[in-house]
């Protein structure tokens, strides 16, 4: 959808939208390389989607991602690579909370 947009850096539009019929997010935001601030995305209803893979990738500006912790992911299937090429964010761990496997944590970042 916004793949791409290097220059994005603005979301909070996206604050109010209704997502929660949505079942993929795959590459919404890759290579949105000023996009800094995820905040916006923080009360998105993602129960539904299976698909998150490339959803961040490339966006080398975010360091924050505790704005998704209350993000219900209990059905997706995908999410390879979600925060691949994302060179400012060094820890994932506050999507503990998500309760996936350890190895689809790795898939996130590699």
């Amino acid at each position: 959808m916004f793949s791409e947009c290097q220059s994005l850096s603005n979301i909070k539009p996206l604050a109010k939208w209704d997502v929660s019929k949505s079942q993929n997010f795959n590459n919404m935001l890759s290579e949105c390389q000023s996009l800094s601030d995820i905040e916006p995305l923080a009360k998105w209803d993602v129960s539904k989607s299976r698909n998150f893979k490339n959803m961040f990738s490339g966006c080398i500006e975010i360091s924050n991602i505790e704005p998704l912790t209350k993000w219900n992911v209990s059905n997706g299937a995908q999410f390879n690579e979600m925060f691949s090429n994302c060179s400012r964010l060094s820890d994932i761990e506050p999507l503990k909370s998500w309760n996936l496997p350890d190895d689809v944590f790795n898939e996130m970042i590699n």
